[in-house]
């Protein structure tokens, strides 16, 4: 792979992890609804996924197999979230990310994302029943 292709590949896995940060954010707040203690969720990664986990547990308390994916979800975008570190921190180009990180990011996004549509279609009991 040549110097081109390999800041292309950090290129690419940076906008595909900003997709992903930028999907939890979404779930953050949709699982705040509103709540006064829900802030804007510019923190940092550990703290967005530690929260948006938390929040998730307390809505899906019955539905443990959810809590439990959603969790594994979590430590995978957790590791990406050092990975992306590693790389803003110095690029070596000997180290790119390979195709298989960037796959293992967008199945983290289309993961976040079905949890967000099954936030979507169930109510809790905050919410209610749905009309």
């Amino acid at each position: 792979m040549d110097e081109n292709s390999k800041f292309g590949q950090v290129g690419r896995f940076i906008y595909e992890f900003q997709r992903v940060r930028a999907t939890l954010a979404g779930l953050y707040l949709m699982l705040g609804d509103g709540a006064p203690e829900v802030e804007h969720p510019e923190m940092a990664l550990t703290e967005l996924a530690s929260r948006t986990a938390t929040l998730f547990a307390q809505r899906r308390a019955a539905d443990v197999v959810a809590v439990s994916g959603f969790n594994a979800v979590i430590e995978i975008v957790q590791k990406y979230g050092a990975r992306l570190d590693e790389l803003l921190g110095r690029v070596d180009l000997d180290n790119v990310p390979d195709e298989a990180e960037i796959q293992g990011l967008l199945s983290c996004q289309h993961e976040l994302e079905r949890y967000q549509r099954l936030l979507a279609s169930t109510p809790d009991e905050r919410t209610g029943p749905m009309i």
